[in-house]
């Protein structure tokens, strides 16, 4: 039977809190008094103390076999290779360079999932150790989910080193109207499961979308996280700008919904998802559509 990963110690809650708010309870406003769900979840973890090889293949993988996922990152880098020259043209070197700068980045993939096995292999025992594991894996579920093709990628890399000037400029153009669709269309998700729990107006929802869109900045990588990275920068806008959009009971179901949100700013933090103070014109390197491991949902449901 598939054991639920562990959590064990302050340092791994917030993974613990974020699946659990993943499941739900950050659409809606929660009363004061209302059970800690996610301290039960750590709970029934604490109860299991044996782990196995195929606990970490199943965490890594989602019950995926190797061939088949092998087939999906190259199909994923095939994809991203005829982005770019679609965007800009390619010659035939280029194209062969890139698809080799690509498939060292899923060479390097599978050689940090190897390495994690290794040290979860030496762990798998102690309670506490395997929950520092299963934390350092979820850049890995996150690179499986979307593809490891991102800024620090080889493929990257290879695309501004091969790229001439003139398909440098179209690529980067390209690349920033992408982006730019493509958050907005995030924050309005966003916005619309707010609408869910906390009732807002059309205006309401224009002005926070104008808002959070032109003040905010794109993740650093897409994934199941990106509710929480909006709602995480949404917080630190200033009050002057946010609180006059709502009601002042809208106002406070929102300053609780933040506050859960900035709890998990950590654990954000340390998977790499948060832009915190890069260059507004940066676009972050979104490979590909979104996928999400586990049966994880990009926005939270009621």
């Amino acid at each position: 039977m598939t054991q639920t990963p562990p959590s064990f110690g302050r340092p791994f809650q917030a993974a613990l809190v974020l699946a659990f708010l993943a499941a739900g309870s950050l659409a809606r406003a929660q009363d004061e008094d209302e059970p800690d769900d996610a301290v039960q979840v750590q709970q029934r973890a604490m109860q299991v103390n044996v782990w196995t090889d195929e606990n970490f293949d199943q965490w890594i993988y989602n019950g995926r076999d190797i061939t088949g996922i092998r087939g999906r990152l190259a199909s994923l880098l095939i994809l991203q290779i005829e982005d770019v020259e679609r965007t800009c043209g390619l010659t035939e070197d280029q194209k062969k360079k890139l698809q080799l700068a690509g498939q060292g980045d899923v060479k390097h993939f599978f050689d940090r999932v190897a390495e994690k096995k290794r040290r979860f292999q030496l762990v798998k025992n102690d309670q506490n150790k395997i929950g520092q594991i299963f934390q350092e894996i979820q850049p890995l579920q996150t690179a499986l989910a979307t593809g490891p093709f991102d800024h620090g990628s080889i493929f990257y890399k290879t695309i501004l080193k091969t790229l001439d000037p003139p398909q440098a400029a179209k690529y980067t153009r390209s690349l920033r109207e992408k982006t730019a669709f493509r958050y907005r269309a995030k924050v309005e998700l966003v916005i619309a499961n707010l609408d869910e729990s906390i009732g807002l107006r059309a205006d309401q929802r224009k002005k926070l979308v104008a808002l959070i869109t032109e003040e905010t900045r794109p993740p650093k990588r897409y994934g199941q996280y990106d509710y929480y990275i909006v709602m995480l920068q949404a917080s630190r806008l200033p009050e002057s700008a946010l609180k006059p959009i709502f009601t002042d009971t809208q106002w406070k179901v929102m300053q609780r919904q933040m506050a859960q949100v900035v709890r998990l700013e950590p654990f954000l933090k340390s998977n790499g998802f948060v832009p915190e103070d890069e260059p507004t014109d940066r676009p972050p390197a979104d490979a590909g559509e979104n996928a999400f491991p586990n049966g994880v949902k990009a926005f939270p449901k009621n």
